[in-house]
């Protein structure tokens, strides 16, 4: 049998499943995140801008490789 709490206040929805990995929230139009190869594949970064810009809409991201990873900027 479970015991039945009261009391116990709902956690706020949070993106991500829980977990904010980039920090999408902080971004001004032209500022940019720095995301290093050895921390995530260039594909994944981009794969994560591309589904940020279906869904956070009006907000809009671009990411371009660079040597040693990849930099994320909002432009819109």
């Amino acid at each position: 049998m479970f015991k039945v709490d009261k009391g116990i206040p709902i956690p706020k929805k949070t993106n991500d499943r829980g977990r904010q990995l980039y920090p999408w929230s902080k971004l001004e139009i032209g500022d940019s995140f720095f995301v290093p190869q050895d921390f995530k594949e260039p594909h994944k970064v981009k794969k994560s801008v591309a589904q940020r810009n279906l869904t956070d809409k009006p907000k809009r991201y671009k990411a371009y490789n660079e040597s040693d990873g990849v930099r994320v900027w909002r432009i819109e």
